[in-house]
């Protein structure tokens, strides 16, 4: 929520990107919520993640079992736009899912 209130940012694990929903990949979706406490709210979607990231599965996870977990934050700053915080598996080297930690600035409309 940005300090005046005149916006809500919600982040969220998302498989509504390519073929994700199938394969089971994931991406990271911003909601822009503004006016969120009027009768009627304006929401707006951006794609944060610029790819998809591969599903963990017991196959290349055992130690988890798959689970990504419930890793992600979100703030604003005082310009009202969203600072996201997740953790992501796309592999740095080699094709390997692993986890790591990644940031992204989502910028609000005005």
């Amino acid at each position: 929520m940005t300090n005046d209130g005149s916006r809500l940012w919600v982040a969220y694990y998302d498989r509504s990107y390519g073929n994700c929903e199938f394969t089971g990949c994931n991406d990271i979706t911003a909601a822009e919520i503004r006016n969120p406490a009027s009768a009627h709210p304006t929401y707006r979607y951006e794609r944060v993640t610029t790819a998809s990231m591969p599903n963990l599965t017991p196959a290349n996870n055992p130690t988890q079992a798959g689970f990504l977990g419930d890793y992600m934050w979100v703030d604003t700053d005082r310009h009202d736009d969203a600072r996201v915080v997740w953790a992501d598996t796309r592999p740095i080297r080699g094709t390997a899912p692993e986890e790591d930690v990644y940031y992204a600035e989502v910028h609000h409309r005005h």
